[in-house]
């Protein structure tokens, strides 16, 4: 949460002040549905991270799902990002299900009954020594949960029609920032919450399995005979996709390798966390830099703004 904490500070700090003169081109009446849901925005992922049970994570996590939906619709008029907004926020609000189911179950049927993150790890490692299926339910909806948010394909295929949809600012807070959450999802649950053992390696292949798929998928779109390589930030939203490939590939191998390696674990545990980190500080970057672009120039076609820097 630490780690998180910092990263989400200096983003937003970043990001809220590349908006100042970004969205000076926009009416003043409108500044307020931009600056309104991106404070929230920034607000409710910081109580995310924060919080210590599923009750609290859970509201915060609607709060930033609505506040986004808000950011990627503001343009009201463009029926393109009307259009994108609403699959982002019917397929997030189906993975969202998902984690309060299980956050229900952990609570009805676990040892205590308490939507604490500590009463949870209790309940997985009572769960795993007498009801193996429930453990893997629980991981299931967990699973679906994050990788949702976290952009991993197949269940991430809103992303590349929503991060363009948003402006510049939220564009790079959701490219650098909220994709993440989804991540943080993932190891707080099946590095923390669960105990190592055989269900580590099961759902440790799994992830290393979606990862791959979407390393390969998201790369693979952003070559150039592939669609919409002229769309600049299309383009780096597809690539949000293999890089969250890249980085759950090392984590899904760490959590894989716990129970019988823990160095080797910890290896790639840490290989993923460094990725992340080093993918939070470019992509942030490469995202304002689009937006900075299509700024001066009112396009975010590649092929019409060569040579801008010259």
């Amino acid at each position: 949460s630490a780690l998180f904490l910092l990263i989400i500070s200096v983003i937003s700090f970043l990001t809220t002040l590349y908006s100042v003169d970004y969205m000076a081109r926009h009416e003043r009446e409108h500044l307020s549905r931009y600056y309104a849901p991106l404070l929230l925005f920034f607000a409710s992922i910081l109580g995310l991270v924060c919080a210590a049970d599923w009750f609290f994570f859970i509201i915060f996590w609607e709060i930033m799902t609505a506040c986004s939906y808000v950011l990627v619709v503001f343009e009201q008029g463009n029926a393109v990002n009307l259009r994108a907004g609403f699959k982002y926020v019917l397929i997030t609000h189906a993975a969202s299900a998902c984690m309060f189911i299980a956050a229900i179950l952990i609570w009805q049927f676990g040892p205590i009954h308490s939507f604490s993150f500590a009463a949870s790890k209790e309940a997985m490692a009572h769960f795993a020594a007498a009801r193996p299926l429930m453990v893997h339910l629980l991981l299931g909806l967990w699973f679906i949960g994050f990788v949702t948010k976290a952009g991993v394909l197949p269940f991430g295929n809103w992303l590349p029609d929503a991060y363009p949809a948003a402006p510049g600012g939220a564009s790079a807070a959701f490219g650098g920032v909220m994709t993440k959450l989804g991540i943080y999802g993932i190891l707080r649950v099946f590095c923390w919450m669960l105990p190592p053992s055989e269900y580590s390696q099961v759902w440790g292949l799994v992830i290393a399995i979606f990862a791959t798929g979407s390393v390969f998928i998201g790369t693979l779109s952003t070559l150039p005979e592939n669609i919409a390589r002229d769309d600049s930030k299309r383009f780096l939203s597809l690539h949000v996709i293999g890089q969250i490939g890249y980085i759950l590939l090392g984590i899904g191998m760490g959590i894989y390798f716990l129970p019988t390696h823990p160095s080797v674990a910890l290896l790639a545990l840490m290989a993923g966390v460094f990725h992340l980190v080093n993918n939070v500080c470019y992509k942030t970057l490469l995202f304002l830099t689009a937006g900075s672009v299509l700024f001066r120039s009112g396009t975010r076609d590649l092929n019409r703004v060569s040579g801008m820097g010259a």
